[in-house]
């Protein structure tokens, strides 16, 4: 699962990051919902995943943060596919800031969006993998998680670049 940000985000996101210290990570809430096992086979179903995000709680001294998943096992191909099962679950995660840090709402968001949702998955894993034992299904492979932030324009690097080859290598610092 590939999680794009812009440039800004990404800056945005890394100033939030160097002034906070993830505290801890909690399940906030949870349904679950399972039809019976199949007798047969559990060959072919489709996972569906979604993730999503609500308001940030912000104090002086902290922010807590939700990350929703949402997962479902689909058995068969449409129109006849039918959902055997369905997890719906929000994390929070709570952050200490430094004390001469006021996060902005642009920081909160692009954090949110990336990073929070690495620091909470790895408790996603756990309770999808808990509750679909327990439900009697497989454990379906998760993606892996990627930060795929945006490059910051190719034609200012290049520019650099050739004006680097104009004067020659750095000279070295001894």
């Amino acid at each position: 699962m590939v999680i794009k940000q812009t440039h800004e985000e990404f800056k945005a996101a890394m100033i939030f990051a160097a002034s906070t210290q993830l505290l801890d990570v909690r399940l906030a809430a949870s349904k679950v919902f399972s039809q019976r096992p199949p007798v047969q086979s559990f060959d072919v179903f489709e996972t569906r995943l979604n993730l999503g995000f609500d308001l940030a709680v912000i104090s002086a001294a902290q922010a807590v943060v939700p990350v929703s998943v949402i997962l479902k096992l689909i058995a068969g191909a449409e129109p006849d596919a039918k959902e055997l099962v369905e997890i719906e679950c929000t994390f929070e995660a709570t952050y200490a800031f430094r004390p001469e840090f006021t996060p902005t709402d642009e920081q909160v968001t692009a954090f949110q969006a990336g990073n929070t949702v690495f620091n909470c998955w790895p408790f996603f894993r756990e309770f999808l993998q808990s509750s679909l034992q327990k439900m009697g299904y497989p454990v379906p492979p998760l993606p892996l998680l990627r930060l795929d932030p945006e490059r910051p324009n190719q034609r200012g690097s290049e520019v650099k670049s050739a004006a680097r080859k104009r004067l020659g290598p750095k000279p070295s610092e001894d």
